[in-house]
């Protein structure tokens, strides 16, 4: 093995293990000064690792080709992503302030006709919606504000837009389309009873906005859901309003 002197091993520390030089400002260790007698006092040198000795034989090794070749590209490839990394990352949530669903419908718009990429495997793949359901929502986007259900739709184009060409890429093959069970079922048009739809009609022509006491009294007595009811004098008014 060989050594080299520790660091507090010179003559500015070590002085009297150390002897002048005649004729010279210069001191020399003693000969009895040796690792074999002290060799607390010295250090031994670090064998070069296989590394470094290819790197001074000029031998380069498989390993350091293929990083030269990335290097040469100007960037390492993006990790795989999984499923559920890409479910984290498109639901990740959003800044508070209100975002403008316009902008994000057009950038989306902009993106699915340079990308060439159809609505539908957009549709499925990315928001677990319809193809009609996404036309409808790039057309028409609501204010963000406006909206009660259905952020999650611009949540996820909004971190969609976010990430890279790659990773956008990357998210489209793995086809993360919500299974059929976990989808909210579709709620089927409800059919009036001759009764209830005349006193639904009756009851419109007489209050336009009822109370949510009023709706609950109605809803009990004719026996329809609240919600029911909110949407037949909702519905009713906006009927009004376009004739």
């Amino acid at each position: 093995m060989t050594y080299q002197p520790g660091p507090y091993l010179t003559p500015d520390y070590m002085l009297p293990y150390w002897e002048p030089v005649y004729y010279q400002q210069e001191y020399q260790m003693y000969s009895m000064m040796t690792p074999e007698y002290y060799p607390s006092l010295w250090t031994p040198l670090v064998h070069q690792s296989n590394s470094e000795s290819q790197e001074d034989s000029g031998v380069v090794s498989e390993d350091d080709e293929k990083e030269e070749e990335v290097l040469e590209k100007g960037s390492c490839p993006p990790p795989t992503l999984t499923v559920h990394q890409a479910n984290e990352i498109l639901g990740t949530p959003i800044p508070e302030r209100c975002p403008d669903t316009k902008k994000i419908a057009n950038r989306i718009t902009e993106w699915l006709k340079t990308s060439k990429t159809h609505q539908k495997e957009f549709s499925e793949n990315v928001i677990g919606r319809s193809q009609g359901t996404l036309s409808s929502i790039l057309k028409t986007p609501k204010p963000w504000k406006a909206m009660h259900c259905g952020r999650e739709v611009f949540i996820r184009m909004y971190n969609f837009m976010r990430i890279s060409e790659e990773e956008r890429k990357q998210i489209m093959n793995l086809q993360l389309n919500l299974p059929k069970s976990t989808r909210q079922p579709r709620v089927s048009n409800r059919r009036f009873t001759r009764v209830q739809k005349e006193c639904l009609d009756g009851l419109v022509e007489r209050i336009e906005k009822p109370s949510k006491e009023i709706k609950r009294v109605i809803s009990r007595e004719l026996g329809l859901p609240e919600s029911t009811v909110h949407n037949y004098f909702m519905n009713a008014r906006r009927k009004l309003k376009y004739d």
